[in-house]
């Protein structure tokens, strides 16, 4: 599909979305389109990804939202698919693209060593959504007992000093007391990250119905341990 055949079908399918003009700070303009539609678009897309991919067309909301669903929709080499996904980290500026980037890259699991070699320079990286982006991959793609030190390892290295990084990296952290109770909450007790986001990750812990009151009641006393 062409950029005019696709933007037409956006304008078609779009509307009124008030509910993702208030909860997605810095999204570009939109049309309006809904997720469910958006996911049948992009697995039509998917079948000529590479034409769409490399047309390089990020003007609106939606067409940022279709590259990310599409990555992870389509069928490919996996070094290409890996090529356009980290391709795109740079791009994003709000957290709803992030998320479906990195969640949906579900190619990752089967090349997982790849994909860390891949996103090891944004582990460094001062951008807000590139750290985000380290840490959301890293709770979609990463969260097994094989893989769980390397991803402590990696969250303890990223900049939360921005508020999207930062809730990134404490909802990982909070998913390893959820998934790994025993390994979470160790990790919990010994990890240097920050105040804020070791706040928001306990918080985020005691709000899963996946913890025990036991460790709920643990990392309520860690957090007041620190004084936070």
């Amino acid at each position: 599909m062409t950029t005019e055949e696709i933007r037409a079908e956006l304008s078609a399918i779009g509307g009124d979305n008030p509910v993702a003009d208030m909860t997605i700070p810095n999204k570009s303009k939109s049309f309006g389109a809904r997720v469910p539609d958006l996911r049948k678009l992009a697995k039509r897309i998917a079948k000529d990804h590479r034409s769409f991919l490399d047309s390089g067309v990020r003007e609106f909301f939606e067409e940022q939202m279709l590259r990310a669903y599409v990555i992870g929709y389509a069928k490919d080499d996996f070094e290409v698919l890996l090529g356009y996904f980290i391709e795109e980290i740079p791009h994003i500026h709000d957290w709803a693209v992030n998320d479906a980037l990195c969640m949906d890259f579900k190619h990752a699991r089967k090349h997982r060593e790849r994909t860390l070699e891949a996103i090891t320079p944004f582990i460094t990286s001062h951008r807000e959504f590139e750290c985000r982006a380290v840490a959301v991959t890293l709770l979609s793609q990463f969260m097994t007992e094989e893989y769980i030190p390397t991803v402590e390892d990696i969250l303890e290295k990223l900049d939360t000093s921005g508020y999207y990084a930062m809730m990134g990296v404490a909802w990982t952290a909070a998913e390893i007391v959820c998934k790994f109770p025993d390994e979470g909450m160790a990790y919990m007790e010994k990890t240097a990250l920050d105040s804020r986001t070791f706040a928001k990750a306990v918080q985020k812990a005691c709000e899963s119905f996946r913890v025990s009151d036991e460790n709920k009641q643990k990392l309520r006393q860690m957090k007041a341990e620190r004084n936070i």
